[in-house]
């Protein structure tokens, strides 16, 4: 059976190779290559296809994370392949400087698993599908968020890798947060006319796989605007029915570095950008949109030109929008009730509090709750974030 893996192994590297390479080493990650009787067969097989006169292929086990090493190298070669390099690079790949440093922290760009809702009405319920793309915030962090609706008693939400069974991630009951609530002070109870009827949930997940249930009063959170890049704000005559998004993505463009103007609010032939209420640093709200698309590239001087663009094709100038200091997030913008555009380096943040109280008495604001994975048997295959697949 080695022997067998083994040539079927040299058979893929040489298939990947043009008629002009050459084989000089392989690199062998998992346990199973740890053992030497699998380094000496897949030398010798690799071996039996050289061609005469070529040095032997160079068969490296790797112990210690092995299939990060692979997967990153993997990737590396790739883009050097399809992107290129420059000649510099190319120099120092010939003179066997092939060893990258890369950095881990925000490596995954989507969801590696498929998130799912288990309970008596919602079994399997996917909520997050693999392959979800993560959108970046301004701190730099990756997450991906969806909307769940109302909550039964209990809430079990589910992750399943690459069809296997489904393992629990976390697990929220109306009755701990209850609880705990009455164990930190007198008369601190939720107030069973409201829980769990008005609450609305949803998920968000980030690139390390720790799990947050988001709790809220309403239609959707509110978004904090205050911590955004202000910018003009439009004219009367040019601001019309903000709650129209479609309107607005048809009449606001961006310009950058690039020579055509671009939609601001959202690409073409995208679906409108969604309304959202925004929520400044006094707790005032005001209704709005929020563009779906990231501007292009800033000008020289980090900023964007804001244009209208009216009934007879031509394009007025409104203002100028500036970039986020200190951030390579990509960035949006918004435009609210008062016609005030701002720009927001990746998501804007959601209104949060730290008492789940507040929920009662302010629409909107956030709540969260880090959702504790159940006790279950550890096993390194079973956790998709661990760097083992």
């Amino acid at each position: 059976m080695l022997m067998e893996v083994s040539r079927l192994a040299a058979g893929l590297a040489r298939a990947r190779l043009d008629s002009g390479d050459r084989l000089d080493r392989v690199i062998l990650t998992g346990k199973a290559s740890q053992l030497g009787l699998a380094a000496e067969v897949v030398g010798r097989e690799l071996a039996a296809g050289n061609r005469r006169g070529e040095p032997p292929v160079r068969v490296v086990v790797e112990r210690t994370y092995a299939k990060n090493a692979a997967s990153m190298g993997a990737a590396w070669a790739a883009s050097l392949e399809s992107l290129g390099a420059p000649v510099a690079d190319e120099d120092l790949l010939r003179q066997g400087a092939t060893e990258v440093a890369v950095e881990v922290d925000n490596m995954l760009q989507a969801l590696p698993c498929a998130l799912s809702m288990q309970g008596r009405a919602d079994q399997g319920r996917v909520l997050l599908p693999a392959g979800t793309p993560l959108r970046e915030q301004a701190d730099g962090s990756l997450r991906a968020f969806t909307t769940i609706g109302q909550l039964g008693d209990r809430c079990i939400i589910r992750r399943e890798v690459d069809g296997g069974q489904p393992v629990p991630w976390g697990v929220f009951r109306w009755s701990e947060l209850d609880s705990r609530l009455a164990e930190s002070g007198a008369n601190r109870r939720l107030d069973r006319r409201l829980w769990p009827r008005e609450i609305r949930a949803g998920i968000e997940v980030d690139a390390a796989g720790n799990l947050d249930l988001l709790l809220w009063r309403g239609e959707r959170p509110y978004l904090r605007i205050d911590r955004a890049e202000p910018a003009p704000r439009l004219p009367a005559e040019l601001l019309g029915d903000v709650a129209d998004a479609t309107a607005l993505a048809d009449r606001f463009y961006v310009a950058g570095a690039r020579e055509t103007p671009r939609p601001a609010l959202r690409a073409a032939g995208a679906a409108p950008a969604p309304r959202e209420t925004f929520v400044d640093e006094h707790g005032e709200a005001r209704a709005g949109v929020l563009g779906t698309v990231a501007l292009p590239p800033a000008a020289d001087d980090g900023r964007w030109g804001l244009l209208y663009r009216a009934d007879d094709g031509r394009e007025h100038l409104v203002g100028t929008l500036s970039a986020v200091p200190g951030t390579r997030a990509p960035h949006r913008v918004s435009l609210d009730a008062a016609g005030v555009v701002r720009v927001h380096a990746g998501d804007p943040p959601r209104w949060t509090t730290g008492d789940p109280l507040d929920l009662e008495t302010r629409p909107g604001v956030v709540f969260r709750v880090r959702l504790g994975v159940p006790q279950v048997e550890a096993d390194d295959h079973d956790n998709p974030f661990d760097g083992t697949h």
